[in-house]
């Protein structure tokens, strides 16, 4: 069976155990990050979310090692962050196929004015998944599988 690693980054507080949660029947959660695996596909994929605790930051370097894809979570209530900006420009350099969930649609929105970085954003509500698949397909797209919104099925 092919697999994936996906890398899930942001802040402190963005949602990312809440996504992973939603991905993955079945997580195992650290201090320093958290993993969960299924299958979408056909494809195991591995996903592992950093804390988004900036002492925890030597983590990013560390499961970014041949990674294949990368979702950012971005708080919409708070908007860009410097910390956001940081991890942003970090998955840059590690030219990886990248989504920006835009996470807390339903407490609210602020522009996060970052047409710049060239990266689909996804407004998502990670406790209700919504967002969450149309954002999975459109990075599946960037890193060139093949994905339909009929066919992805997330299981464990």
């Amino acid at each position: 069976m092919k697999f994936k690693k996906i890398i899930i980054f942001g802040s402190s507080g963005s949602g990312n155990t809440t996504t992973l949660e939603y991905i993955c029947a079945n997580i195992v959660k650290t201090a320093a990050m958290d993993y969960g695996n299924t299958v979408l596909n056909g494809i195991k994929v591995h996903f592992f979310a950093p804390s988004g605790k900036e002492r925890f930051g030597f983590m990013h370097e560390v499961l970014s090692k041949n990674v294949d894809g990368a979702i950012i979570l971005i708080d919409s209530t708070k908007g860009i962050t410097e910390n956001d900006l940081k991890i942003l420009n970090f998955i840059k350099e590690k030219k990886v196929p990248e989504v920006i969930f835009e996470n807390k649609q339903d407490k609210g929105s602020k522009n996060l004015n970052i047409e710049f970085y060239n990266i689909p954003v996804i407004p998502t509500i990670a406790t209700t998944g919504h967002g969450i698949k149309k954002g999975l397909i459109t990075l599946f797209e960037l890193m060139n599988e093949k994905t339909t919104m009929i066919n992805l099925v997330i299981s464990a």
